[in-house]
């Protein structure tokens, strides 16, 4: 886009930085604290909800289902088949 709008290589190098600054921020901070605060939250209502499940096997479907969560995979919560989904990405989303 910036291309099309000819823009000059000084203002073309602080758009690219600040993208890149937004996303440090976004995917090296502010997620993952997100993610973690979700699995605990997550991890306490699995064991109040099965009291007596192995606390492993709890912690293993609990980081499946947060990261499901976290990674927008979660296709099945949502009504998608998973095998079309992963096909469309594939080529609306990488179309090189």
């Amino acid at each position: 886009m910036l291309d099309k709008w000819k823009v000059t290589k000084a203002i073309r190098g602080k758009v690219l930085d600040l993208y890149d600054q937004q996303v440090n921020f976004l995917f090296g901070k502010l997620f993952p604290g997100l993610q973690s605060m979700a699995y605990i939250t997550e991890y306490k209502n699995f064991m109040k909800k099965f009291p007596n499940a192995d606390p492993d096997e709890a912690a293993k479907k609990v980081a499946k289902i947060c990261n499901y969560n976290f990674g927008n995979l979660n296709l099945a919560r949502m009504g998608r088949n998973p095998t079309l989904q992963h096909i469309f990405s594939g080529v609306a989303l990488a179309p090189r």
